[in-house]
């Protein structure tokens, strides 16, 4: 089990996620968007963020983006929800893609194989 920052500006989605990984046994931190994931980053590693593609703001790419930039989060692993992928997968180290709406299998598959990467 790990610590998961879901960032999500549908309260709705931002709430049902937090209740699906606290129900795993997870602890979870909320942000609204990618300027509040990046306060509660600037205070806090997790062991992986889940976030939305597609937020006022700062955008899920550009919150990854940014991460991949601070040394001490470079290495977080990454889920990016979308309904409309508009980046290159590529462009992104060590980020996995779910689609929205989301199946709650693929999900949690994702944040398991985040949490339990393969060996290098």
């Amino acid at each position: 089990m790990g610590t998961i920052l879901v960032v999500d500006d549908e309260p709705t989605i931002l709430e049902l996620l937090e209740e699906i990984l606290d129900d795993e046994g997870h602890t979870t931190l909320a942000a609204r968007d990618g300027v509040a994931a990046r306060e509660i980053l600037e205070q806090t590693v997790p062991d992986v963020v889940i976030t939305d593609a597609m937020m006022p703001r700062l955008d899920g790419p550009g919150l990854v983006r940014w991460m991949r930039g601070q040394p001490e989060l470079r290495h977080v692993p990454v889920v990016v929800l979308s309904a409309v992928v508009r980046v290159d997968p590529a462009e992104l180290d060590n980020v996995a893609f779910v689609a929205k709406p989301f199946d709650l299998a693929t999900l949690l598959d994702a944040v398991a194989a985040a949490l339990d990467p393969p060996p290098a």
